[in-house]
Parts: structure tokens; C-alpha cells; sequence
């Protein structure tokens, strides 16, 4: 599966390849923030989510309960503008069952009406997707996706992985290496137990009834306003399979003009013939 958002100049697009669950939804849209002084600001908003998890509690399917279906009939307009998006998140999702062993990466990014010559751009993320910022077709800036791996990730469940609550398994992922050839870099899962047991790539998850704990990350930056922005947010399959050492993906994710045209090279890049 692999998903796309991208923002240039404050035009967006957004586009899905559902190569697998058939869990990832993409979001965009314009809102007017009123604040408690009368201000106003507007800015455009982006939200992926890629969704993850059993669809089943035994061998009975429940489609109207998984996260991804309830999460893409929340308001976007009322979770871009929530202080805890997670809370909000939270509070919507309704579980059939304590084995409902489903959530979802969540990105959101606001990219506000220039002011006093800057624009300014507000990202929030949990889980392992990824965003991409370009400056006047320079790479600038990312985020850092929630991976046990991290120092930080592991200080942050040491409570958990001491009490047995979670552990990590060793393992592997894929890495391009080229245009056309892969290989096997190592990786880790988190298995977390307690009332389920299953295994995350990610350190953090929306869903899940909570259990994987939340530290999103927050950051913010500023832009001149003359200058040319290129925004890129996406889910582990897309980025899994592009590289920005190598020229061609470099170009695709810095000059593309739609998403539509990153996930199509991504989806390619998935099909074709490795070495």
C-alpha cells in the first residue's frame, strides 16, 4: 500500500494505491481558524493515515468496526483543529471488543496564510509514516518516524518492556539501494501483551485501545514567503521504496506536480523486478 499528499504553492492533491488491507485514507481541505480575539487565520490542511491491524474477532469479519472506517467519518475540520487530536481520536473510536487489534498512523500538517512575509507550517505525526519538505528544490526538512529502535522510543517504554508488557523482536526490512536492486537492512518489532498480543513496526499507533502510549512529534517552520515549497506526506509504502540518494526519486518527490505521480512511480517501484 502506498499513499501521497503533496502541497506546492498551495495547491494540493492527494492520491491512494490500496495494494494490500486496503486500510489508508488521505485528507485535504482549507480552514479559517477564529480565535478568542476575533482574529482570523487561514490555513490548508493535509491528513494521512495509514491504518493497520485485524479486521476479525475469530472467524467473524466486522467491516463496521474497524479504526480505518470510523476514523474517515470523523470531522477533519474538528480533528485539525483539536488540541490532542489523539483525545480526539480516542474519544470517536468505538471498539466491538478488547481484540480489535486495530489503529493507524496519523499525520496532520497546516500550512497557515502567509504573515508578516513568513508561512508558517505546523506538522503532528505519530507512527511510521513520513513527511518530506523541499525549499527551492532542496531537500530541508523531515520527521522522524516512531521506530523501538529510537533511544528515545525505547527510554519512553522502559516501564513497559521491564514489566514484560511489550519486547522487541529483531528482524529485517527492505532498503533500495538502487533503481532497480534491494537489499536487507535490520529492523525491529514491538510485541505488546497484556489483555492482546501483536506486534507493531511502530513504537507508537493511534488505536490499539490506547496501548502503545503517545509522544507525538510536533514541529513547526517558517518559510519566506517568495520561496518555493514542495510538501510531501506519506506512509511507510510509499517511502519503503523511494530513495532521495538516487536521482530519479530525488526529482519525483521535489518536482512532481500531483501525487497522483508519486504513488504511480512507487506502485511501479513495488511491481517491478529486483535484484
Amino acid at each position: 500500500m502506498n499513499q501521497s499528499i503533496l502541497s506546492d504553492s498551495r495547491r494540493m492533491t492527494c492520491a491512494v494505491r490500496q495494494l494490500s488491507s486496503k486500510q489508508d485514507s488521505v485528507f485535504i481541505g482549507t480552514h479559517i481558524a477564529t480565535h478568542v480575539d476575533g482574529d482570523t487565520e487561514d490555513f490548508d490542511w493535509m491528513i494521512s493515515a495509514d491504518g493497520h491491524g485485524s479486521n476479525y474477532i475469530g472467524s467473524r469479519r466486522l467491516p463496521d468496526y474497524t479504526f480505518q472506517n470510523q476514523f474517515d467519518a470523523l470531522d477533519k475540520d474538528e480533528l485539525v483543529l483539536a488540541k490532542d487530536p489523539l483525545k480526539y481520536i480516542d474519544e470517536k473510536i468505538k471498539y466491538k471488543s478488547y481484540k480489535c487489534n486495530v489503529g493507524s498512523t496519523l499525520q496532520i500538517v497546516r500550512i497557515y496564510n502567509p504573515v508578516d512575509g513568513q508561512i508558517r507550517v505546523e506538522y503532528f505525526g505519530i507512527g511510521d509514516s513520513s513527511m518530506r519538505i523541499f525549499e527551492n528544490d532542496k531537500f530541508v526538512a523531515m520527521n522522524t518516524p516512531h521506530k523501538i529502535d529510537l533511544p528515545k522510543e525505547q527510554a519512553r517504554l522502559s516501564r513497559k518492556l521491564n514489566d514484560y508488557d511489550c519486547e522487541i523482536h529483531k528482524g529485517h526490512t527492505l532498503f533500495v539501494k538502487s533503481k532497480d536492486a534491494i537489499s536487507m537492512m535490520p529492523s525491529s518489532t514491538i510485541m505488546f501483551y497484556h489483555t492482546m498480543d501483536f506486534g507493531l513496526s511502530m513504537s507508537q499507533s493511534a488505536g490499539h485501545h490506547g496501548i502503545t502510549g503517545y509522544d507525538p512529534e510536533l514541529q513547526t517552520f517558517y518559510f519566506p514567503v517568495e520561496s518555493k515549497l514542495q510538501i510531501v506526506i506519506g506512509s511507510d509504502g510509499l517511502f519503503d521504496v523511494m530513495n532521495q540518494e538516487i536521482e530519479k526519486d530525488y526529482d519525483i518527490l521535489c518536482n512532481s506536480q500531483t501525487a497522483e505521480e508519486i504513488v504511480e512511480f512507487a506502485e511501479a517501484r513495488w511491481k517491478q523486478d529486483w535484484y
